[in-house]
């Protein structure tokens, strides 16, 4: 990965993409409230182009270069690092494990 990554690319980060700058105003609690949490989480995850890293889209497998390979690990993260600031203590161990 020469050079810098195009905004538009899955794999850029911005400046503002820091753990927990997502707050999407739901706390998931469990299947009570998935669905609205689970709309709310895909529609920002869409406007981030981070979508595919929870839907399986974005595979790490398909960057072969070292560069790239550590840029998908690190936007991974930022994407887990959403993901628990957006669920309930009782339910983090499921998404770091």
């Amino acid at each position: 990965m020469a050079g810098k990554i195009d905004h538009d690319h899955p794999l850029y980060l911005s400046s503002s993409d820091v753990p927990g700058a997502v707050q999407i105003g739901i706390q998931l609690t469990g299947m009570e409230n998935y669905t609205l949490w689970s709309r709310a989480m895909e529609l920002t995850l869409l406007t981030k182009n981070k979508l595919g890293f929870v839907d399986g889209s974005i595979k790490r497998a398909s960057y072969t270069v070292d560069s790239e390979k550590k840029q998908w690990d690190r936007c991974n993260a930022m994407v887990l690092s959403w993901l628990m600031s957006n669920v309930s203590k009782e339910l983090v161990s499921g998404i770091l494990f």
